[in-house]
């Protein structure tokens, strides 16, 4: 029936057979080969070779293959046995007008190969054997045994569908064991219906003018390897795609562990790490009464805007205390505050790591611990366990490690020296109302001093040396009366001795040795009348000693060694009778020593040595009965070593070489079992200074060293 119904639409082939004449009965071979590069605007040939069998056309279409330089021809997909031509209404030859744009495919399927010809526009038409005058428009109609049987079909995909780039590899081939097509779905239109018969293999098909953009651009004829073996590249694999998503994320979720790993704060030994259960946000969270009467009173001392970041030292106390506290204080009781006062002290100062010491307990521990209270900073730092209370215990807060009370319980003291605490100096601390005592030394605070501490007004003692502390010294400090001693030594601070120095009426012990402070000595320093420890060195003070010094009656240290100070001694020093300790040495004076100086009896350390004095050495220097240690080295003093300093038994240390000296060594200083240092000549004249026998040598041992200058 569909055979019949075809008939009636396109005719029967063998009229389109009659038309063609003498076009269908033989072709030569250089008339086959020249089949595979037509102009687009030639016609398409279409052949069956009249009594040639299809192993014959195979090997046909290999010689065409290799004689071909314009276009190679592609091998399929096998197809075994099952191809044979038979010759029963034989097609000869199709010429077919096409509008330019067009383009036509061949698919010749011979046994075990399929080959697919694409002619393209440019190819050269002088190659075809039959003129532009020859090319006849036909169409054909189908006889009785013109229908398609299963051989391979080659189907030409819709333009409109995914990837009309119309590509060889577009194309797929009809499984030979498919049912008969259609001539109807092979040929829509019916203008190429004359091309179909159940024994040939040529099938041609024409591509629509609006594909001929979206098809290959080269101006030579393609041909294309169609293989069922074959398969897409790798990097188009589903399975490749993942194992590269896998990879990627696996590395970059090592990088991220790397990272995190590498800004993790080191956890040196001895140090037991502390872990606290995270805090709740308790400003947002719903809350009982009690708990919101607390809260208020936190606020109060330390603002709402503190208390409400999360994971903050202000939120992480008032958990503790309002949540985790053993105590589980009311809102009454007196030291509510305080004991979060000192929470938020330990969370701010543990934030970064803990504390050397007397941590909170951790699982299994008690309350109480063994507190390394540092004795020895230099050399070495050693260190003496003593029995402590641990912070954050149900122990009263008095009780902890560090903290003093007096006996209304207010805390007066806190000494957490030595405890590797890395932090800035928390300001939270100003707020213990009671506090005379700040002694944070040898951790390692850093950061600027806090001006708030100028507002303790029972303040006595701050004690900060040891420590990373940079920037200026508060003017606001300056201005305190109540403190007793600030010391600031071994610290980065720098700037200048303001004259606001002279208001310290109160202080008593001012150290800012080992710093960076500059400038000149103000002569305000005067004021400051109950200063006893005075001590500037090693900095980068110029100018002067101003005479102003010589008011400080109850100075007993003056030391401002290893600075930049220039100039000849104020004789007003020698009214400093109470000093006993005055080390001037590496700095630039000149002058001579005055006889005022001579007048300081209590004095039991005098350096002035790697200076430029001159001069003598006084006889009046008898006078100095507590003298220990006198150290006069590298300075331009001459003359007669008076033989009273022979009289001094307390000396203990005597550093007199490289001077001028030119008289021997006393016979009194030599009979005094101490070091004694003294220059020696060894030119030809003799010595200078003459090492009697029983000064340079006691029992074998030298007593005296003497030094060439």
């Amino acid at each position: 029936m569909k055979e019949d119904k075809y008939k009636q639409e396109h005719g029967n082939f063998s009229e389109y057979s009659s038309q063609s004449g003498s076009l269908g009965t033989t072709r030569s071979q250089e008339e086959f080969n020249t089949t595979s590069s037509v102009d687009i605007t030639s016609i398409l040939a279409i052949e069956e070779l009249g009594d040639v069998e299809a192993g014959d056309v195979h090997k046909h279409l290999e010689e065409t293959q290799a004689s071909s330089d314009k276009q190679p021809i592609v091998e399929s997909r096998d197809r075994e046995e099952e191809l044979k031509v038979k010759r029963s209404n034989q097609l000869s030859r199709h010429d077919i007008i096409e509008e330019p744009g067009a383009e036509f495919f061949t698919n010749v399927n011979t046994k075990n190969n399929n080959y697919l010809i694409n002619l393209r526009e440019d190819d050269d038409p002088a190659l075809d054997p039959l003129s532009s005058q020859q090319q006849i428009a036909s169409k054909n109609n189908f006889g009785d045994d013109n229908l398609i049987k299963d051989d391979d079909l080659f189907k030409v995909p819709d333009d409109n569908s995914e990837g009309s780039s119309r590509a060889a590899d577009d194309f797929e081939y009809v499984d030979q064991e498919a049912s008969i097509i259609s001539p109807a779905l092979t040929d829509p239109t019916g203008e190429w219906s004359g091309f179909f018969t159940t024994d040939s293999v040529p099938i041609a098909k024409e591509v629509e003018d609006k594909t001929e953009d979206n098809f290959i651009s080269e101006t030579t004829a393609v041909a294309t390897k169609v293989s069922p073996q074959s398969k897409p590249p790798f990097y188009k694999n589903r399975r490749f795609h993942f194992y590269y998503i896998l990879t990627f994320a696996i590395l970059f979720l090592g990088i991220c562990c790397i990272i995190v790993w590498a800004t993790l704060p080191t956890q040196e030994p001895g140090i037991t790490p502390v872990t606290l259960a995270p805090a709740t946000n308790l400003v947002e969270s719903p809350v009982s009464e009690e708990t919101s009467d607390m809260l208020d009173q936190f606020m109060q001392l330390v603002g709402e805007a503190n208390l409400a970041v999360d994971g903050s030292p202000y939120q992480n106390a008032a958990s503790w205390v309002i949540d985790k506290d053993p105590l589980q204080l009311s809102p009454k009781a007196g030291n509510l505050a305080q004991r979060f006062i000192l929470a938020l002290f330990y969370f701010s100062t543990s934030a970064r790591r803990p504390w050397r010491s007397c941590n909170p307990p951790a699982e299994n521990e008690t309350a109480v611990c063994m507190f390394d209270r540092i004795v020895a900073v230099d050399p070495v730092r050693k260190y003496v366990p003593v029995p402590k209370v641990r912070w954050l215990t149900e122990r009263s807060e008095c009780e902890w490690a560090g903290v003093k009370c007096d006996n209304n319980g207010q805390v007066v003291r806190l000494s957490i020296m030595g405890q590797d605490i890395l932090s800035t100096l928390p300001s939270s601390i100003m707020l213990l109302p009671s506090l005379q005592v700040i002694s944070f030394s040898v951790n390692e605070f850093y950061g600027t001093l806090p001006k708030e501490l100028a507002d303790l007004r029972r303040i006595i003692n701050v004690e900060l040396q040891y420590n990373m502390f940079t920037g200026h010294i508060p003017s606001e400090w300056w201005r305190s009366t109540s403190p007793r001693m600030l010391n600031l030594e071994r610290n980065l601070l720098s700037g200048s001795i303001p004259t606001e120095v002279g208001l310290l009426t109160e202080m008593q012990n001012l150290y800012l040795s080992e710093n960076n402070i500059s400038g000149k000595i103000p002569t305000e320093i005067g004021n400051a009348k109950n200063l006893i420890f005075l001590r500037w060195s090693q900095n980068y003070l110029t100018g002067t000693i101003p005479s102003e010094v010589g008011k400080l009656t109850s100075l007993k240290e003056m030391w401002f060694l290893k600075n930049e100070l220039t100039g000849a001694l104020p004789s007003e020093l020698g009214s400093i009778s109470a000093i006993q300790s005055l080390r001037l040495n590496h700095n630039s004076f000149h002058g001579t020593i005055p006889e005022e100086h001579y007048a300081m009896i209590n004095l039991d350390k005098w350096d002035i040595y790697d200076c430029n004095f001159t001069g003598t050495i006084s006889t009046k220097i008898g006078n100095l009965a507590k003298l220990e240690k006198y150290r006069i080295r590298r300075n331009n003093f001459h003359g007669t070593i008076p033989s009273e300093l022979g009289g001094l038994g307390s000396l203990s240390s005597v550093w007199m070489h490289e001077n001028n000296f030119s008289k021997p060594i006393p016979r009194e200083l030599c009979r005094l079992n101490i070091d004694i240092f003294m220059d020696c000549d060894l030119n030809d004249e003799g010595p200078l200074n003459e090492c009697y026998f029983d000064c340079c040598v006691d029992s074998g041992t030298p007593r005296a060293a003497c030094f060439d200058r």
